[in-house]
């Protein structure tokens, strides 16, 4: 409260929009996050979590149009590029050791 010194000058709907987005995207996204994963490796479920950062840029610029800094799009581009690759990288391990056991992939 001492650092809030301006709570009550919203209006009603600036306060049922704050709301709204704390309970719906905020509550919905980390419920998924938790749920999915406990499906996949920690590790894999870890730098998945680093995509938060970026993903709040992008969201950020698209949302609001705040433009992100040089810097904070080619970080935000290594990092995305990072764990898309390592997620390439795992299903192309699983493809070949399916190919190996002799299980048929869709595509194959």
């Amino acid at each position: 409260m001492p650092l809030a010194g301006h709570l009550f000058d919203l209006s009603a709907r600036e306060y049922l929009v704050a709301a709204g987005f704390g309970l719906v995207p905020m509550t919905l996204g980390m419920m998924l996050y938790v749920i999915g994963s406990a499906l996949i490796p920690a590790t894999l479920s870890a730098l998945i979590g680093t995509m938060e950062a970026p993903m709040g840029a992008l969201w950020a610029w698209i949302g609001v149009g705040e433009v992100p800094a040089a810097t904070t799009l080619i970080g935000g581009a290594i990092v995305m590029a990072g764990v898309f690759g390592r997620v390439l990288y795992d299903l192309r391990e699983e493809r070949f050791r399916m190919m190996s056991e002799g299980v048929q992939t869709p595509n194959a």
